[in-house]
């Protein structure tokens, strides 16, 4: 299977899909690990069949409900698809298996922000301390206190975080955000408009224009 494998990504470099395709099949039919298996849903999916990609990826992790990362790697695919419910549900899913994994604790933190805020601060809490204040683990805790009605905590946080990561628009929306939350305006106003004035796509541009009219 390594040796298929590595003719997959020959294959890739090619420019031939359909080998890669084949090469990556054989891989996993004759080991089918989760790593192959990965390999090849990313396959189905880059080639457009994204409906082969979720049968195989939904059919492993019902065999293998443990399956940690085959279920992050579900997780994120609803992320994209903007199926938060489902997204959250495989989230829930992984802590049961893996209660300390800091990548669900973060995310799941963030997709129950609104619906479950303290619930959610404990999980933001706990994947802040465990990556070691990263700052996107900051940017999610700040975002969750701020909805928890701790505004002063929630500057605070998204401080250290653009500290860290100065160049990240969507924690610099949020620091304008919570500024605006906790009385701030003119603050607020000021970074909106330093980040509106860039060229940079970012996924809270609208929110950020829509903010920035009611300052």
């Amino acid at each position: 299977p390594e040796v298929y494998q590595l003719d997959a990504v020959r294959a890739r470099l090619d420019g031939d899909q359909n080998e890669a395709l084949e090469l990556t099949k054989a891989a996993y039919e004759k080991a089918p690990s989760t790593r192959n298996m990965l390999v090849l849903a990313h396959q189905h999916w880059s080639m457009g069949k994204k409906e082969l990609s979720w049968d195989l990826l939904r059919g492993w992790v019902e065999k293998h409900p443990k399956d940690v990362l085959a279920r992050l790697e579900l997780a994120d695919m609803y992320m994209g698809k903007g199926d938060e419910g489902e997204a959250a549900d495989q989230y829930a899913k992984v802590l049961e298996a893996q209660n300390d994994n800091t990548l669900a604790l973060n995310n799941l933190a963030w997709l129950w922000r609104d619906k479950k805020p303290e619930i959610a601060l404990k999980y933001a809490e706990q994947a802040a301390e465990q990556s070691k204040d990263s700052p996107l683990a900051l940017d999610t805790l700040a975002v969750v206190l701020l909805k928890n009605n701790e505004p002063a905590k929630a500057q605070r946080t998204i401080d250290r975080a653009l500290e860290k990561s100065p160049d990240n628009p969507s924690i610099k929306y949020h620091h304008a955000m919570i500024n605006a939350a906790a009385g701030e305006k003119a603050k607020a106003k000021k970074y909106l408009k330093e980040l509106l004035s860039g060229e940079k796509e970012f996924p809270e541009r609208q929110e950020a224009e829509a903010l920035l009219k009611t300052l």
